[in-house]
């Protein structure tokens, strides 16, 4: 691959110097913020992974076979939320696609804090919604923040890629906690996840 900056754009720093680079944009508050802001919502997803299996099998009793194909379900779920983020980009605007993100979060953190215990296809279809729409914030977010970081952009990728799976770690070891029951405990960890998000969407001026 050709290199697209001209030279004298180019870092020709030390590899440990150029850490740097990650500094400048950390001390963004509105590159943070909304890289933030997103990444929470990794959180849940990755507390899905780390009990979903306990939940299937332990819970509702089904075999390892039936619980891979309700995990295989899910995963492919997640396919529609770049598609669905392409259909609509054209339609409204990025600040009402973030809001139509937490809408949808909150319904499905409601929908398995409450039904999502009658039933395994149940607890399936509750957690739809979150997986298609974390899918969605994703390259949502990547648009988002690249378009504010116009040199450097490897710098901003390292950054907007390491901030979720920081939160996706934290989502993981929550989802493991001793909840009364872990369908509840990734109920409340989506509607709080979902809450905070919101709240510091608040203090966003442009997206």
């Amino acid at each position: 691959m050709t290199e697209t900056l001209p030279k004298e754009k180019r870092y020709a720093g030390e590899v440990l110097a150029s850490l740097s680079l990650l500094w400048k944009f950390a001390k963004q508050k509105s590159f943070m913020l909304i890289l933030v802001m997103f990444s929470i919502l990794a959180a849940p997803y990755m507390a899905y992974l780390s009990v979903s299996s306990f939940v299937y099998v332990e819970f509702f009793k089904l075999t390892a076979q039936e619980y891979s194909y309700l995990f295989a379900v899910n995963s492919a779920a997640a396919i529609l939320g770049p598609i669905l983020y392409l259909k609509m980009k054209d339609y409204i605007t990025n600040f009402h696609m973030t809001k139509f993100c937490f809408i949808m979060a909150g319904i499905s953190g409601a929908l398995v804090l409450f039904p999502a215990h009658s039933g395994a296809f149940i607890f399936l279809l509750a957690f739809l919604p979150f997986t298609v729409i974390e899918a969605m914030a994703r390259p949502l977010a990547m648009e988002i923040l690249l378009n504010q970081a116009k040199d450097n952009v490897g710098a901003a990728s390292s950054m907007i890629n390491f901030v979720p799976t920081l939160f996706g770690s934290i989502g993981m070891s929550l989802g493991t906690l001793p909840w009364g029951d872990f369908i509840s405990g990734l109920g409340i960890i989506i509607l709080a996840a979902t809450a905070i998000s919101a709240y510091m969407f608040r203090f966003i001026d442009k997206l």
